[in-house]
C-alpha cells in the first residue's frame, strides 16, 4: 500500500487498540468481539488477499485499506452494547475522525459502508454499488464489503469462545437459560450454544487445490450452531462472488478424530 494508506492504518490501530480492550462488556451474553477477535479477523483478510491473487483478482490499495481498517472498527459500537452495533460503530467512527484521524470523510464514508455491511441487518450488499471511485482510482466496493463480511465470519474457532472463560461464566449462563422471562431464556440458551460451538471447533483451511473452505471439527452436532451460520453468510456472498470470479464458494465440513493437527494440513491465523 502507499504510504498514505500505511499511515491511515497504523493512526486507526494505535487509536481503536484501547478501545477494543473494553468491547467485550457483558461477555456472558455474547463470544469475542474484542481486540483479539479484530487481529485475527486482519488474518483472515490478509488469507484473502492470497486467495484473490492466486485467482487473478488483483486488489488496489484501497480494496486492501478498506478491508483492514474495517476490521479495526467494525465491532467498537459493542463497546455500549451489540443492539444496532454496526450503526454505533459508525458514528464512534465520526467521533474518533474528527478527534484523532483526520482522513478525508470521503474515506471514512467508504469505510462506514464496509462496516455497516458486515450485518446484514445493516445493510443489504445488493444495495452497495459495484464500482465507486476515489481520487481518480475505480475499486469495488460491494467486493470488498462481500470479502470482509467472509473474513469476519471465519473467526469461528476456539479461540472466539475459551473454555476456561466459558468454565468461569457457565454458571450463570445456566442460571439465565431457566429464567422465567422467556426472552432472557432463548437469548442465553443461544449464546451458550455458541461458546459451545465454537470450541469445537479447529480450524478454517483455505483448500487452495479444490476452492473450499474447510472447517476442522472435533464434534459436528456441536459445531452446527456455528456451521450453519458460515453456510448461511456463502449462500448470501456466492452471487458476488460468482460476479468477480472470487473462487471460494462453498463449505465442507471434516470431523477430526485427535486433538493433534499437522501443520502442513492447517491455517492458523
Amino acid at each position: 500500500m502507499p504510504n498514505s494508506y500505511d499511515a491511515y492504518l497504523e493512526m486507526i490501530k494505535l487509536v481503536v487498540r484501547p478501545v477494543l480492550l473494553f468491547v467485550p462488556k457483558g461477555i456472558g451474553d455474547y463470544t469475542d468481539h474484542g481486540l483479539s477477535h479484530s487481529e485475527r479477523v486482519i488474518k483472515y483478510c490478509n488469507r484473502i488477499f492470497i486467495a484473490c491473487e492466486e485467482a487473478g483478482i488483483k486488489l488496489n490499495e484501497i480494496e486492501e485499506f478498506l478491508m483492514r481498517s474495517s476490521a479495526w472498527l467494525h465491532d467498537i459500537g459493542n463497546l455500549i452494547g451489540r443492539k444496532k452495533h454496526s450503526e454505533k460503530s459508525c458514528e464512534f467512527l465520526d467521533y474518533l475522525n474528527i478527534k484523532y484521524f483526520s482522513i478525508d470523510p470521503v474515506l471514512i464514508n467508504f469505510i462506514k459502508i464496509v462496516i455497516k455491511a458486515h450485518s446484514e441487518k445493516s445493510l443489504n450488499l445488493s444495495n452497495i454499488p459495484r464500482f465507486k471511485k476515489y481520487k481518480g482510482v475505480e475499486f469495488r466496493l460491494r467486493l470488498v464489503c462481500a470479502l470482509f463480511r467472509l473474513a469476519d465470519e471465519c473467526d469461528i474457532d476456539f479461540r472466539r469462545a475459551p473454555k476456561t472463560v466459558y468454565d468461569l461464566i457457565e454458571k450463570d449462563m445456566k442460571k439465565k437459560m431457566r429464567s422465567r422471562s422467556i426472552r432472557t431464556a432463548k437469548k442465553a440458551e443461544k449464546s451458550n450454544d455458541y461458546w459451545l460451538s465454537h470450541q469445537t471447533i479447529r480450524n478454517i483451511i483455505f483448500k487452495k487445490d479444490i476452492k473450499k473452505l474447510f472447517i476442522l471439527v472435533y464434534d459436528v452436532n456441536l459445531a452446527q450452531r456455528a456451521t450453519e451460520s458460515i453456510k448461511r453468510e456463502m449462500k448470501i456472498l456466492k452471487p458476488i462472488f460468482d460476479e468477480e470470479n472470487f473462487p471460494y464458494k462453498e463449505v465442507e465440513i471434516e470431523e477430526i478424530k485427535t486433538e493433534y493437527i499437522s501443520s502442513k494440513y492447517c491455517y492458523s491465523p
